[in-house]
């Protein structure tokens, strides 16, 4: 939906049009593939799914989404689904089970890329509190930022 919604804001592409045109194309003919400039016509073409994942269907190309065009599954997570996948999130944090439920509890109704931008400012939270303690030595920071310097040199 992100890549081929039509949003109120947003304008269409020429990479927008082609995505939907190809798209409408392998519903509606199949068996009748351009490549290239040439179009092949042979009836040895498989048929294979093509698997879209979306969050809002409702600003795809109308068409599109006829019936016969295309099959839509909707999936609604469990609880339990929502608890493992934002434990991956913060697994390599040291986080259990137990944690991420009681942190989805605190913050109930977010989607997956609120607990994601809740661990970025985890880590930015806790270099400023790095570059602070640093700072209060004199003269420390001078040689971090050195080494800092000469790492990314050394690439």
């Amino acid at each position: 939906d992100a890549g081929c919604g039509r949003f109120s804001d947003t304008q269409v592409t020429v990479n927008n049009q082609m995505v939907l045109g190809t798209l409408m194309n392998i519903c509606d003919t199949p068996k009748c593939v351009s490549v290239g400039q040439d179009w092949r016509e042979d009836d040895s073409i498989r048929r294979v799914p093509i698997i879209i994942t979306a969050n809002d269907l409702s600003t795809l190309y109308a068409p599109l989404l006829r019936d016969g065009r295309m099959e839509k599954f909707y999936w609604e997570p469990t609880r339990e689904d929502l608890v493992d996948m934002v434990f991956r999130i913060f697994e390599d944090d040291g986080f259990s089970r137990a944690q991420v439920a009681d942190l989805m509890d605190r913050y109930p109704n977010q989607g997956l890329d609120f607990y994601g931008a809740l661990r970025a400012r985890m880590y930015d939270s806790s270099i400023l509190k790095w570059v602070a303690e640093v700072e209060e030595e004199e003269g420390r920071i001078q040689r971090v930022i050195r080494d800092l310097i000469r790492v990314r040199e050394l690439g």
